[in-house]
C-alpha cells in the first residue's frame, strides 16, 4: 500500500495528488502506521538490550534489587 502511494504521488505529482482529501488521509494513516511499527521495533531492541545486561551483570540468586546503569 505505501508502494501504491509513492507510485501515485510520482505518476500525479504532489501537487494534485494533495488537492484530494482522501490521498492526504491515506498519507497520514500510513505515516502513523510506519511511525507506531517503528516505535514497537525501537522499544523490542531497547528490551533486549536491557534483557542481554541484565543477562550478563546481575546475580540469578537474587533479581530483588536488579538496576541498570
Amino acid at each position: 500500500m505505501i508502494w501504491s502511494e509513492c507510485k501515485e504521488i510520482w505518476s500525479d505529482g504532489p501537487r494534485e495528488y494533495i488537492m484530494h482529501l482522501w490521498n492526504v488521509l491515506d498519507f497520514g494513516m500510513l505515516s502513523i502506521f510506519v511511525a507506531s511499527f517503528t516505535a514497537r521495533l525501537m522499544a523490542f531492541l531497547k528490551a533486549s538490550k536491557a534483557q542481554q545486561y541484565v543477562d550478563m551483570h546481575v546475580p540469578d540468586d537474587d533479581l530483588s534489587n536488579a538496576s541498570l546503569p
